[in-house]
Order: C-alpha cells, then sequence, then structure tokens
C-alpha cells in the first residue's frame, strides 16, 4: 500500500501572524533551538540552493515566511524525498526551529515535513493571476494568487454584517425574495458569440412595507444571485 496523500490530522500550536510578533525580534542568523513550533500553510514558492538545502515560502492568515529546509536538521523525515516532491501549491504542515537567515529574513527550520493537502493543478507562474475574467470565474484562485482580494472578502462580510446587526436592533426582519419577480435572478443568455457559462443577472431593489397584526416594521428584501 501507498502513503495516505491526506493526512488524517496535523497538529498546528502557532499561526503564521502570532509565528512572526513571537520571534520577529530573532537576530541575524540565528536559530532558536530551544522553542520547537508546529506551523501548517501553502507553499507559494520553491528554489533549491544545492542537494542540502531548499528555500520555500510559506503563506497563511495573509502573511508569508519563509521555510529554509536543510539536510542537517531533517530529523523526523526523507529530506530528499519530500524536498523533490513537493511543489507550489501544496499545503504543509512543518515542524521545526523558529530563525533568521543570514540577511535577516524570518524562517522556521524543519525537523519534520510533511503534505497535507497535495496540489493537483499546477499554479499560474509568478506574475500572478491578472485575468479578469479568470478571476470572476474562479474566485478559489483568485483567492490563493492575490491575498490582497481576502481583505476585501472580510470587508465586505464586516459591512454586511454591521448593516445587519444595526438593522435587527431596530427591528427590522430579512426578507429572501428567492423565485418571485422581484428576487435577483441570473439568466444564461442566447447568442453564438458567447463561449462558456455567461450570466447576466437582473436586480430590481424593492423595499416593502408588510403590516400585520404582529408585525409593524418595515421590511428590506436581500438576495443575493450566484452563477
Amino acid at each position: 500500500m501507498g502513503e495516505a496523500p491526506y493526512p488524517h490530522k496535523f497538529h498546528v500550536d502557532t499561526q503564521l501572524p502570532e509565528f512572526i510578533t513571537k520571534f520577529t525580534g530573532i537576530e541575524d542568523g540565528v536559530v532558536d533551538t530551544a522553542n520547537k513550533v508546529c506551523v501548517a500553510g501553502r507553499l507559494m514558492s520553491k528554489r533549491a540552493s544545492g542537494k542540502n538545502l531548499y528555500f520555500y515560502d510559506l503563506r497563511a492568515n495573509g502573511v508569508k515566511i519563509q521555510i529554509m529546509a536543510d539536510k542537517g536538521q531533517a530529523t523526523e523525515y526523507d529530506f530528499e524525498k519530500m524536498n523533490t516532491s513537493t511543489r507550489r501549491g501544496d499545503i504543509v504542515g512543518i515542524r521545526g526551529y523558529p530563525g533568521k537567515s543570514k540577511k535577516g529574513e524570518l524562517s522556521i527550520f524543519p525537523c519534520h515535513l510533511e503534505v497535507l493537502t497535495p496540489c493537483l493543478h499546477m499554479l499560474p507562474g509568478f506574475s500572478g493571476l491578472k485575468d479578469q475574467e479568470t478571476r470572476y470565474r474562479k474566485r478559489f484562485l483568485d483567492l490563493i494568487m492575490n491575498p490582497e482580494v481576502s481583505e476585501i472578502f472580510k470587508m465586505r462580510s464586516n459591512i454586511i454584517r454591521t448593516i445587519r446587526r444595526y438593522l435587527d436592533d431596530q427591528d427590522f426582519t430579512e426578507v429572501g425574495l428567492h423565485g418571485t419577480d422581484d428576487a435577483a435572478v441570473a439568466h444564461p443568455p442566447h447568442s453564438p458569440g458567447l463561449t462558456g457559462p455567461h450570466y447576466l443577472v437582473k436586480c430590481r431593489p424593492v423595499t416593502q412595507r408588510h403590516v400585520t397584526p404582529h408585525f409593524l416594521s418595515a421590511v428590506r428584501p436581500c438576495d443575493v444571485a450566484t452563477a
């Protein structure tokens, strides 16, 4: 039997933002062997410096650190097998020591490195994902390649949450108009000039007021159509 491509569990005790905050004061060229940490994230780049040293960029939670995989410190995994099989886009788990390179870049020096989720499709090149149509159609890829997009989604979510909380406090009730003429509806257009899945979204913003014996507040419908 071969190895399991998706390990059952990997314990993470330090998130990358916490790692950066906690160990940013380490001096250049120093490895803190007194603190062993477990982190996880996605590999965004891979560089080899001979057969015994590999450099990776590890990204998670909107931040990035460097992995310096040195064969001399690989005491808990097969160094050659793991570092030749990993590729950009893989999600990996690392157990190792924090430190800084001689150039002062904050890094983790792994004793253990394993692939938690392999990337089955090659990521776009280092120039990033620029095509607007691809970014809209493949949001998952847009979020991987352009981390600033996730901040936009977080801001949008916070705005909606704040508005919803305010209206809830004012005794408003949210009504979804799914399947009615007043809802936002997506229709596939029929045109020989269009190829692939295209959708036209028709929105009719409406404010309805419901008056019943036990319900006297104004009601604003909220509906989102996705394709």
